[in-house]
């Protein structure tokens, strides 16, 4: 028992040993392998500092080849990721360039690095889309920004790029819903992030508001108006010395001051305040405009519109030749060219030439006169110089005897001295006019074609087709006449042409056989570049015509002067004078046949112009006879 005992008692014994050797020998061992991966970590960390030393150097490098070598950009539109090329390196920015395992400050710092990066890369986008609007908008442009715009939904500086590539883009459409759809997509996105105070932002979202009146009606344009002229304001307050945001204020304020009364009326429906402004505050808006910059040649066009809203001639004159006196570098200055040049402006003394295709053409000429004066600023004075017979029919020669209208006997002893004296006498009253004459002297057909190639023949001069050789005796005379007086602003050159069906009598006009398109094509001649010389003046006029011969024969093979159309100007006045003469004709045939009152002064009033028909040269020559005899009797008793 006692041996079992003790065999027990080594039996544990050896086993505690064993159990203490085993244990001491794992403490050893994890020791060791514990010395071992600390100094496995230490070499990683290590690494890892060596490795992040040589990150910073390559993006340190990185940033400085960006300075110094000229970058390409490739915009993907598929997605929002910026490739950035040179000759030597393709680096991918949307893409990570390199894993990185430091502790978790490190990696919010490398992302901090990462977005920094690809907001610089956007600047440099951006930079570059600037560029680009300011030489030519391409249409790319937009559709860069389009993408961009769903990549970076509340940047304020891609939104505003965004909507003012939506004008340039909408601008050079043709199809006016696809027009719409483009500014309303512009509009749409500034109105997300409106809030932001920025002036660029509101001042591109005015614009578009602007553009989108087109299609409004009149009330909702007013509205509209009134919207942009707000957008402008907060814009301005924020950047006052912006030469753009002064025009389009001005613009605003024209617009108000050129409303006719009925849109005045509609407006006072619409407002407790109506919406107010003078040509005065509109010409001030332009003057600070290009008093900041003078690149805009739409202010300069501008300014001479007030001052022809002013009647301040001279100086709408002098404002127009200092747009003509700078040279075409953009699109935007042919057409201010244009408009400057061509648009017959009502408040100066001119010459009209016309080639005479109908006998008709005058009834078209006066649309063409409405639409070629200087948008929305005034009527024309035009003046023809007819054939005598003309003054004789009942109604029609009366009026245009007593608006002054010349008429030629061709005996040019008579002619002559009815020119003088009705050029003197519009002269003498200071009356701006317009005065047109067709020196073919008749229209174009098979009888004065076959005169018109006879006479060529004679004179060994080409034949035409198009037109006739035309009269050069009393348009020279014309021109002289006005030089010597110091009363001549310009000479324009008119072409009528119909690219369908041709009228050729009143009675066409009177079956319903109306063309469905008259073309006119306009060149302003100012005073300063005609000649002064009979000869050549006549010898200018025949060169007008030799190119007008080539000019119809070019309409003729395209059925059109050009690609670019003048913009029609407000259609309602002519609603209301349609509406007008339409009434009255009705109550005047209407008091013709019920009223003897009516019945006996238009009798009395027909005798009347019948006898000075017959009897005298016609009641304008009797008006002007009357008005020297007057003057002469009053500068006898001044002076006596």
């Amino acid at each position: 028992m006692h041996n079992n005992l003790i065999a027990a008692a080594i039996g544990v014994t050896v086993g505690v040993i064993s159990a203490a050797s085993i244990f001491i020998y794992r403490k050893i061992l994890a020791n060791q392998q514990y010395s071992t991966t600390i100094s496995d970590l230490d070499a990683a960390n290590k690494k890892i500092d060596e490795l992040q030393s040589e990150l910073e150097a390559l993006r340190l490098q990185l940033r400085q080849q960006k300075k110094k070598k000229k970058i390409s950009r490739k915009f993907s539109s598929n997605d929002s990721t910026y490739t950035v090329i040179d000759n030597d390196t393709d680096i991918d920015i949307g893409d990570d360039e390199f894993y990185d395992c430091s502790d978790g400050e490190s990696v919010v710092s490398d992302n901090d690095l990462r977005i920094s990066e690809e907001l610089n890369q956007l600047d440099i986008i951006l930079k570059e889309i600037d560029e680009q609007v300011n030489n030519e908008f391409d249409v790319k442009i937009y559709y860069t920004l389009k993408t961009l715009v769903k990549s970076h939904q509340d940047n304020v500086e891609v939104i505003w790029r965004f909507a003012r590539a939506s004008y340039y883009h909408a601008e050079a459409q043709t199809d006016k819903n696809f027009r719409r759809i483009i500014i309303l997509e512009g509009i749409q996105e500034c109105e997300r992030i409106i809030e932001n105070r920025n002036p660029d932002l509101y001042k591109w979202y005015a614009i578009l508001i602007g553009l989108n009146g087109d299609y409004l009606s009149m009330a909702d344009q007013i509205k509209n108006g009134v919207v942009f002229k707000n957008y402008i304001i907060m814009a301005l307050e924020i950047c006052p010395d912006d030469s753009e945001l002064h025009y389009l204020l001005g613009r605003f304020k024209y617009e108000i001051a050129n409303l006719s009364w009925i849109e005045k009326k509609v407006a006072a429906t619409l407002f407790t305040e109506i919406p107010s402004a003078s040509y005065e505050e509109a010409l001030d808006c332009f003057k600070t405009a290009i008093k900041f910059e003078d690149k805009n040649p739409h202010i300069q066009l501008y300014i001479s519109k007030c001052y022809i809203a002013l009647n301040e001639y001279s100086c709408a004159i002098d404002s127009l030749k200092k747009i003509l006196d700078k040279p075409i570098l953009t699109i935007d200055d042919e057409k201010v060219h244009t408009e400057a040049r061509d648009h017959i402006s009502p408040n100066e003394s001119a010459v009209l030439v016309m080639n005479h295709r109908t006998r008709v053409d005058w009834n078209f000429l006066w649309a063409a006169m409405y639409q070629a004066c200087l948008p929305n600023v005034a009527t024309h004075r035009l003046k023809f110089v007819l054939k005598d017979p003309i003054r004789h029919i009942p109604g029609p020669g009366w009026i245009m005897q007593m608006n002054g209208f010349l008429y030629i006997t061709r005996r040019w002893e008579e002619d002559q001295n009815r020119l003088s004296r009705t050029l003197d006498y519009l002269i003498a009253l200071d009356r701006r006019f317009q005065l047109l004459i067709f020196p073919e002297g008749t229209d174009l057909t098979k009888n004065s074609k076959e005169k018109s190639n006879k006479y060529a023949m004679q004179h060994v001069l080409p034949q035409y087709s198009f037109i006739l050789h035309p009269k050069t005796t009393g348009f020279s005379y014309l021109v002289r006449h006005l030089q010597q007086a110091k009363y001549l602003n310009a000479v324009y050159d008119l072409t009528i042409a119909y690219p369908d069906y041709i009228p050729q009598s009143e009675l066409d006009l009177m079956k319903g056989k109306l063309p469905n398109e008259v073309h006119f094509h306009i060149e302003r001649i100012p005073s300063w570049n005609m000649p002064t010389d009979d000869l050549t003046l006549r010898q200018w006029l025949q060169e007008r015509w030799f190119n007008k011969e080539q000019i119809l024969k070019q309409f003729y093979k395209k059925k059109s002067f050009s690609a670019k159309i003048w913009p029609l100007t407000k259609l309602h006045p002519l609603h209301i004078a349609f509406s007008f003469w339409s009434i009255l004709t009705g109550c005047t045939i209407l008091l013709l046949i019920i009223s003897p009152v009516f019945q006996l002064w238009t009798l009395i009033h027909s005798a009347f112009f019948i006898a000075l028909s017959f009897f005298t040269t016609g009641f304008n020559q009797l008006e002007m006879g009357w008005y020297w005899r007057w003057k002469m009797h009053f500068l006898t008793k001044k002076y006596s």
